[in-house]
């Protein structure tokens, strides 16, 4: 049988209420779970894409962060 991996991470969902989304791995794809049962699945190529645009997301959102904090 196999093991499937599963982290639980701390969102807020579109009525910004705190949620809790999940990401698990299982054969080999990518599963980004929401709380109404939505999900998002990557696998192959998807996974390193999905990567380099969350990492370039994180850093807008990281330097718009600091754009607000010193208005």
């Amino acid at each position: 049988m196999e093991t499937k991996r599963e982290w639980l991470i701390r969102c807020t969902d579109r009525k910004n209420e705190p949620s809790v989304c999940s990401i698990a791995v299982s054969g080999g794809i990518v599963e980004i779970w929401d709380t109404n049962g939505h999900v998002i699945k990557l696998g192959g190529t998807e996974i390193a894409d999905f990567r380099t645009m969350f990492a370039e997301a994180a850093e807008r959102a990281a330097q718009d962060e600091g754009m607000f904090q010193s208005s």
